[in-house]
């Protein structure tokens, strides 16, 4: 999956000093702490809910009890906006049509929705042959893989054993609905060909409300200045309920925070007896579910507060049928990763190979070029569903991952990594224009149609004293090269690379209107034509009929580097080996008095439409030939660039 961000580059370190020897927990109170957290009086843990604010108590309480200070405007309590989906307001339905006769599906009894599109309302068949064979709109319904790549289907009806809920979020790609076995073979039953049509519908009203992320501190030696702090969290909410019952959210995430307040307690004693180099941040995350909301939240008021922070999130630990840890990191926790990795193997711990479906709060730092890393378990199969109960906890397993992190703690001595780039000079004041800038802009250039730019300004009552900014949309993707606009026809993009067909593309570019101050605020103007010199990056898909194919990405920007990568030289041309656990490869072509950057992976799209990295740590030397053998050079030039 690919993360579209701007990046705050900041002094990374992973440090702490301690004890030489490991320590033993207590145990008990683990399950104390689950069971509060799953209990029907917490709702199911859903944000705006009553159940949520009495989990933010709870968790505030035993913060209080441990006696950790708080952070923010002296209280334990981080408030942010959320944006609230309140499920008595959605409007979600579908329906099968035969014979003039209406079958109306029960929401969240015979199906629900795995991928949200706000504001839908389709009326469509249903195919389940070839992809190749689909020339017609309709809704794909499916008990296993299913195509993502035909522009015919623009659903996916995907039979479920256990149905499994998720909040509204992203709103990306087309409607992806999860149907009950019995509604499946009801399908079959009746004949593909016989159900005339699904009608489908989904409008999704939203609603900022207050939430608050919970946050303890235990204040390190610091040499003075406390701008070094390591944070340890994990998410409290979960998704309320389905069907009139509520989720527990044991292992999903109850788990997580009786593993970060036992933490706490120990960490906290152990600093009575010998101070931490950093402060320790505690914190349990809101909003994960609805799309990691109380962490980005949380990220972006912490970085005023420090200079360098490093993260340990725990989401999914305990799982009684599970012995294997995954630990998942994003591009700059590799270190912090294969540390961890490091550790708890040599504790003979079972580390295996990361799992794609594995995101949470961890990312949210990332964004902010944070080093930053999520522990849980390999096995997700109850996740999101009513199954996911306390019976599945294994307090000993969850007491032994604790001590694994906590003595991994204390022990590890501070390391300072490289400094990619200095922190801004700029004032609170500044920044906080900036950020609202930013913000106005985002939310402007969402509205405008590709080639479209304007100028906003704030405040907007105060021409003297405004400052502007240039919103544009710039970027489109496109799954079909007969789907390029005109204002780049220029662009040439080939339908086959040796034997993978063109999957999907996107492209953006920068602009800087040679005008700007004197364009009208507010007014739309439009690119009559991009030129290839206003190119940021071009991003390519080729797959194979099996789904296997390659990800090649052109900038005209070069990617950061680190000393931690492999260089190598192959017929005269240096590559980069950039290794986190699986490899992606950079290279630079020089012709024409102008230098491209590419990065290019080997993958394989899931049933989701994530492309998976395939090419593994050892295969960098073949993977640097196979990229030759493309030549990057007369590709880039046949697409007229």
């Amino acid at each position: 999956m690919r993360l579209k961000i701007f990046f705050l580059c900041f002094t990374i370190l992973l440090f702490i000093s301690g004890c030489t020897k490991s320590e033993n927990l207590d145990t008990n109170p683990y399950l104390s702490i689950i069971n509060h957290l799953t209990s029907e009086e917490m709702m199911g843990r859903l944000p705006g809910t009553t159940g949520n604010k009495k989990a933010q108590e709870y968790i505030k309480t035993q913060f209080t009890s441990i006696g950790l200070e708080p952070v923010f405007n002296e209280s334990y309590m981080h408030p942010y906006t959320h944006t609230f989906y309140n499920p008595e307001k959605q409007n979600i339905k579908m329906s099968l049509v035969k014979d003039s006769e209406e079958i109306n599906l029960v929401y969240e009894k015979d199906f629900v929705v795995q991928n949200s599109v706000k504001d839908l309302q389709i009326q469509l068949p249903i195919c389940a042959q070839k992809e190749e064979l689909i020339n017609e709109d309709c809704l794909f319904v499916t008990q296993d893989k299913y195509p993502l790549n035909n522009e015919h289907i623009k659903g996916i009806l995907k039979q479920s054993p256990i149905l499994s809920k998720h909040l509204p979020s992203g709103f990306g790609g087309i409607p992806i609905i999860q149907i009950q076995e019995d509604i499946y073979k009801k399908i079959l039953e009746k004949g593909v060909d016989l159900i005339q049509q699904v009608n489908l519908n989904m409008q999704l009203i939203s609603e900022d409300i207050e939430a608050n992320n919970i946050v303890g501190k235990i204040a390190g030696k610091g040499h003075g200045d406390h701008k070094d702090a390591v944070i340890i969290s994990a998410h409290f909410d979960s998704l309320g309920s389905m069907d009139g019952n509520y989720f527990e959210g044991a292992i999903d995430n109850a788990s997580g925070v009786a593993g970060l307040i036992q933490l706490a307690i120990n960490l906290k004693q152990h600093s009575l007896k010998e101070e931490f180099q950093s402060d320790i941040i505690l914190v349990a995350f809101n909003g994960e579910e609805s799309g990691l909301q109380g962490s980005e939240a949380f990220v972006k008021d912490i970085a005023k507060n420090y200079k360098n922070i490093s993260n340990i999130n725990i989401d999914s630990v305990g799982d009684k049928n599970d012995d294997e840890y995954v630990i998942v990191n994003a591009d700059n926790g590799k270190v912090l990763r294969d540390r961890l990795v490091d550790y708890l193997s040599s504790n003979e711990f079972k580390i295996t190979e990361e799992n794609p479906s594995l995101t949470s709060d961890h990312v949210s730092f990332s964004k902010y070029n944070y080093p930053a890393i999520t522990i849980g378990q390999n096995n997700l199969d109850t996740i999101h569903t009513l199954d996911d109960t306390r019976d599945l906890i294994d307090h000993i397993k969850l007491h032994e991952i604790v001590t694994g992190i906590f003595n991994y703690i204390v022990n590890t001595e501070k390391v300072d990594l490289e400094i990619t780039q200095e922190p801004s000079e700029m004032t609170e004041e500044e920044i906080a224009i900036m950020d609202e800038l930013i913000e106005v802009a985002t939310e402007e250039a969402e509205k405008l149609e590709f080639g479209q730019y304007k100028v906003v300004s704030i405040p907007e009552d105060d021409k003297e004293n405004a400052q502007s900014i240039l919103a544009s949309n710039t970027h489109i993707s496109f799954t079909s090269v007969s789907a390029i606009p005109n204002n780049i026809n220029w662009l040439i993009i080939p339908e086959v690379l040796d034997v993978y067909t063109f999957s999907e593309g996107e492209i953006s570019f920068t602009i800087t209107p040679d005008n700007y101050n004197s364009l009208e605020k507010d007014k739309i103007y439009e690119i009559d034509k991009f030129s290839k010199e206003d190119l940021n990056s071009l991003y390519l898909t080729y797959l194979d009929s099996s789904k296997e194919g390659y990800e090649i990405l052109i900038s005209t920007m070069p990617f950061q580097n680190n000393d931690k990568n492999r260089l190598s030289t192959y017929k005269g041309h240096e590559y980069t080996i950039y290794d986190s656990s699986f490899l992606n490869i950079h290279t630079t072509r020089t012709f024409d008095n102008k230098t491209y950057y590419y990065s290019i992976s080997k993958i394989k799209q899931n049933d989701f439409g994530e492309n998976i990295l395939l090419w593994k740590t050892d295969e960098g030397e073949q993977a640097i030939k196979t990229i030759d053998s493309i030549n990057l050079e007369t590709l880039t030039q046949d697409m007229g660039l």
